[in-house]
């Protein structure tokens, strides 16, 4: 009995720290007894790489990038796929990649992170990232295309997203506008498109869809401040999918709804958000105003009508709902 709570308590240490090198004098100090024995029957039931000095705890197997291109062929058969462990920030660090000519590819290229130290949101707010296990990755799709011809891609993204999360798990899903995915009243994933310029140009040439998903988070892990409206998918130790399959199915759906002329992506947004009926607030020239959503539109605004029966479309920026 002793060693299964002993071996409960390691799981839970190393769940603490999953994909971080650990020292082996570290949890000698935090496991002095019967460590060897410990880790060697969690290593037959979980992923771990034990070195003499260090000992590393993967939530899931290792992303495999040949698995990954495989799945991915038919709907993005020239895709290139980098796999890094820790980035600032996977949109940032593609952007900087396309601007230096790093990437000259007319072919997509999908770039993914364990981790990310300074993740990015709309407005500029910071998107944490560094929760016990989460998916972050930036898609680069480029194109040539002008300004008034580019697709809705923060509604596709959303829409196929939703569909991927709720196929894969059966969970409910609801879209915040504009980008914000929502699971039991609490934020699981947030979408940052960017588009991309040829400088020698100033012509917009691609597009950046970057999305982070929690998949799974122990509670003291997320920010005291955002612990009211921050959630993940899972409890740690009982995901149902890995990131691979919500790598795969995600990209491959959100291919269907780039290339489907019948903008399906816009029923599918507008059934999963929750914000249109309802009671909002949000700021414009210093001000705090009040209205009620009443339709999306299909390049992604906000029809908003006023107390006095007016209305105001709103482009982008951050709403509040009167009532969730």
């Amino acid at each position: 009995m002793q060693v299964l709570v002993m071996k409960k308590k390691l799981l839970n240490y190393l769940m603490h720290h999953a994909r971080q090198p650990i020292s082996s004098a570290t949890l000698i100090k935090h496991f002095p007894e019967k460590l060897s024995l410990l880790l060697e029957e969690l290593s037959e039931d979980h992923s771990l790489e034990i070195t003499q000095d260090t000992v590393i705890y993967y939530p899931e197997p290792p992303l495999s990038i040949p698995n990954l291109t495989n799945q991915l062929q038919n709907k993005w058969p020239m895709i290139t796929i980098d796999h890094q462990a820790i980035l600032s920030s996977t949109n940032t660090v593609l952007k900087q990649m396309i601007q230096s000519k790093e990437i000259t590819s007319e072919h997509p290229y999908l770039l993914i992170a364990d981790k990310q130290t300074n993740g990015r949101g709309r407005l500029g707010r910071q998107f944490v990232s560094d929760i016990y296990n989460g998916l972050y990755l930036s898609l680069y799709i480029p194109f040539n295309v002008s300004s008034h011809e580019l697709p809705a891609f923060t509604l596709i993204a959303a829409a196929a997203l939703t569909q991927t999360i709720e196929k894969l798990t059966g969970f409910e899903i609801g879209i915040k506008w504009v980008n914000d995915l929502y699971f039991n009243q609490k934020k699981i994933a947030g979408i940052l498109t960017e588009t991309t310029l040829d400088l020698e140009t100033n012509q917009i040439n691609g597009i950046i869809i970057g999305t982070g998903v929690n998949l799974s988070a122990f509670p003291e892990q997320i920010p005291v401040d955002l612990q009211h409206k921050m959630g993940a998918l899972f409890e740690p130790g009982h995901e149902s999918i890995t990131r691979e399959e919500l790598i795969t199915n995600y990209l491959n759906h959100l291919s269907s709804l780039l290339n489907d002329p019948s903008k399906a992506y816009y029923p599918i947004y507008c059934k999963h958000s929750f914000v249109l009926g309802k009671e909002i607030s949000f700021q414009k020239n210093g001000k705090t105003i009040t209205g009620q959503a009443v339709k999306i539109m299909e390049d992604g605004r906000l029809l908003v009508t006023l107390p006095d029966l007016s209305t105001i479309t709103l482009l982008a920026g951050e709403i509040s709902l009167q009532s969730y």
